[in-house]
Protein backbone atom coordinates (compact mmCIF):
# COMPACT_ATOMS: atom_id res chain seq x y z
CA UNK A 1 0.00 0.00 0.00
CA UNK A 2 2.99 2.34 0.22
CA UNK A 3 2.92 3.21 -3.48
CA UNK A 4 -0.74 4.19 -3.35
CA UNK A 5 -0.34 6.14 -0.11
CA UNK A 6 2.61 8.15 -1.44
CA UNK A 7 0.91 8.89 -4.77
CA UNK A 8 -2.40 9.83 -3.17
CA UNK A 9 -0.74 12.13 -0.62
CA UNK A 10 1.38 13.89 -3.28
CA UNK A 11 -1.64 14.33 -5.53
CA UNK A 12 -3.64 15.70 -2.60
CA UNK A 13 -0.89 18.16 -1.73
CA UNK A 14 -0.34 19.24 -5.34
CA UNK A 15 -4.06 20.09 -5.66
CA UNK A 16 -4.16 21.92 -2.31
CA UNK A 17 -5.55 25.48 -2.71
CA UNK A 18 -2.28 26.85 -1.25
CA UNK A 19 -0.50 25.69 -4.41
CA UNK A 20 -0.68 28.20 -7.28
CA UNK A 21 0.39 26.05 -10.24
CA UNK A 22 -2.34 23.71 -11.60
CA UNK A 23 -1.51 20.02 -11.22
CA UNK A 24 -2.35 17.52 -13.96
CA UNK A 25 -1.92 13.81 -13.31
CA UNK A 26 -0.27 12.46 -16.44
CA UNK A 27 0.56 8.97 -15.12
CA UNK A 28 -1.05 6.65 -17.65
CA UNK A 29 -3.60 9.33 -18.52
CA UNK A 30 -4.26 11.28 -21.69
CA UNK A 31 -3.98 14.96 -20.81
CA UNK A 32 -3.65 18.13 -22.81
CA UNK A 33 -3.53 21.06 -20.35
CA UNK A 34 -4.27 24.48 -21.78
CA UNK A 35 -2.74 26.40 -18.85
CA UNK A 36 0.34 28.52 -19.59
CA UNK A 37 2.09 26.97 -16.56
CA UNK A 38 1.27 23.59 -15.05
CA UNK A 39 2.92 20.72 -13.18
CA UNK A 40 2.86 16.94 -13.25
CA UNK A 41 4.64 14.29 -11.16
CA UNK A 42 6.65 11.12 -11.81
CA UNK A 43 7.06 8.73 -8.86
CA UNK A 44 10.21 6.74 -8.09
CA UNK A 45 10.54 4.38 -5.13
CA UNK A 46 14.28 3.98 -4.59
CA UNK A 47 14.68 1.79 -1.53
CA UNK A 48 12.47 -0.39 0.70
CA UNK A 49 13.62 -2.11 3.88
CA UNK A 50 11.90 -4.33 6.44
CA UNK A 51 12.43 -2.68 9.82
CA UNK A 52 11.08 -5.42 12.14
CA UNK A 53 10.61 -9.14 11.79
CA UNK A 54 7.61 -9.64 14.06
CA UNK A 55 5.09 -7.03 12.98
CA UNK A 56 6.35 -6.38 9.47
CA UNK A 57 7.17 -2.67 9.70
CA UNK A 58 8.62 -1.28 6.43
CA UNK A 59 10.49 1.88 5.52
CA UNK A 60 10.57 3.22 1.97
CA UNK A 61 12.60 6.06 0.50
CA UNK A 62 12.00 7.59 -2.88
CA UNK A 63 11.60 10.75 -4.84
CA UNK A 64 9.02 12.50 -6.94
CA UNK A 65 10.04 14.43 -10.03
CA UNK A 66 7.89 17.52 -10.27
CA UNK A 67 7.90 18.53 -13.91
CA UNK A 68 6.82 22.12 -14.45
CA UNK A 69 5.67 23.02 -17.95
CA UNK A 70 5.62 26.50 -19.47
CA UNK A 71 5.25 28.22 -22.79
CA UNK A 72 8.21 27.86 -25.16
CA UNK A 73 10.13 30.88 -26.39
CA UNK A 74 9.33 33.20 -23.46
CA UNK A 75 12.32 32.56 -21.22
CA UNK A 76 12.55 30.70 -17.95
CA UNK A 77 11.94 33.31 -15.23
CA UNK A 78 8.15 33.03 -14.84
CA UNK A 79 8.23 29.23 -14.77
CA UNK A 80 11.11 29.01 -12.29
CA UNK A 81 9.55 31.63 -10.03
CA UNK A 82 6.19 29.80 -9.95
CA UNK A 83 7.83 26.41 -9.42
CA UNK A 84 10.09 27.53 -6.59
CA UNK A 85 7.22 29.24 -4.76
CA UNK A 86 5.05 26.13 -5.04
CA UNK A 87 7.80 23.76 -3.93
CA UNK A 88 8.42 25.95 -0.89
CA UNK A 89 4.72 25.56 0.01
CA UNK A 90 4.82 21.81 -0.73
CA UNK A 91 7.82 21.29 1.56
CA UNK A 92 5.87 22.94 4.41
CA UNK A 93 3.03 20.38 4.28
CA UNK A 94 2.99 17.83 7.09
CA UNK A 95 1.55 14.35 7.37
CA UNK A 96 1.69 11.94 10.24
CA UNK A 97 5.15 10.72 11.19
CA UNK A 98 4.71 7.91 8.66
CA UNK A 99 5.31 10.15 5.61
CA UNK A 100 7.71 13.07 5.40
CA UNK A 101 9.32 15.13 2.65
CA UNK A 102 13.03 15.21 3.35
CA UNK A 103 14.63 17.50 0.75
CA UNK A 104 14.36 19.04 -2.69
CA UNK A 105 16.77 19.46 -5.56
CA UNK A 106 17.80 22.56 -7.37
CA UNK A 107 15.97 23.45 -10.60
CA UNK A 108 17.00 21.35 -13.61
CA UNK A 109 16.13 21.93 -17.24
CA UNK A 110 14.10 18.94 -18.40
CA UNK A 111 13.11 17.57 -21.77
CA UNK A 112 11.06 14.52 -22.63
CA UNK A 113 11.79 14.52 -26.33
CA UNK A 114 10.96 16.38 -29.50
CA UNK A 115 7.22 15.67 -29.28
CA UNK A 116 6.92 17.90 -26.21
CA UNK A 117 5.77 21.38 -27.17
CA UNK A 118 6.48 23.00 -23.75
CA UNK A 119 9.55 24.32 -21.99
CA UNK A 120 10.08 22.17 -18.89
CA UNK A 121 12.00 22.27 -15.64
CA UNK A 122 12.26 19.62 -12.96
CA UNK A 123 12.52 19.75 -9.18
CA UNK A 124 12.99 16.46 -7.37
CA UNK A 125 11.44 16.06 -3.92
CA UNK A 126 12.69 13.20 -1.74
CA UNK A 127 10.45 11.41 0.74
CA UNK A 128 10.48 8.79 3.46
CA UNK A 129 7.48 6.58 4.26
CA UNK A 130 7.15 4.24 7.25
CA UNK A 131 4.50 1.52 7.05
CA UNK A 132 3.59 -0.38 10.21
Amino acid sequence: MSALYVRRKFREWLTNPAMSVPFYDTVNAATNPQDDIWVTADFNALYREKMTYCEGSWMEEGDVSLIYNGLPGVGDEALIEAAEKDVEVLMSFRDSQSFILTERSAVNDFSSGATNQNYQIEIIVSYQYQED
